[in-house]
């Protein structure tokens, strides 16, 4: 599937490129295959889609997105920002965050504490004032591999 601004992503692949080009630390994605890019971003924005209680109302309750939201009509800064920052993620971490972020590995032990969120610190602040992750993604595992 193509990436679509409005129907599948909150920003389109160029913008997202922009938005890439200013952040320090963002090599994996200005050096991440170009077919890739478009497929992390339309993860990213349909993990904000799921993976959030937001607040509010949708603008139009017709719509299919989540944003805008409470009589907006453009999507906040953050939310896309949010969106990016999952997208690198996905590219960074070359898999579908399934291994929450602060999960540390100690001689092929993972461990991680209770209650941890699949999101860093700088996705859960961006997001923070719009919603909140919802608690069934929250994890509690350890996992011990050969």
């Amino acid at each position: 599937m193509a990436l679509v601004v409005g129907t599948n992503s909150y920003i389109s692949q160029d913008d997202a490129d922009t938005y890439f080009s200013d952040r320090l630390y963002s090599d994996d994605w200005s050096l991440s295959n170009v077919r890739d890019k478009p497929k992390a971003l339309i993860t990213a924005f349909n993990i904000l889609e799921t993976s959030f209680t937001w607040f509010g109302t949708k603008t139009d309750e017709d719509q299919v997105q989540e944003f805008p939201r409470d009589d907006e009509t453009t999507i906040p800064t953050n939310i896309i920002s949010a969106q990016c920052e999952i997208a690198l993620l996905i590219i960074s971490n070359g898999e579908d965050l399934s291994r929450p972020a602060d999960m540390v590995r100690l001689d092929k032990v993972w461990v991680q504490s209770s209650n941890s969120s699949l999101f860093n610190d700088t996705i859960i602040n961006l997001i923070g004032e719009y919603g909140s992750e919802k608690t069934e993604n929250k994890v509690t595992s350890i996992n011990v591999t050969r």
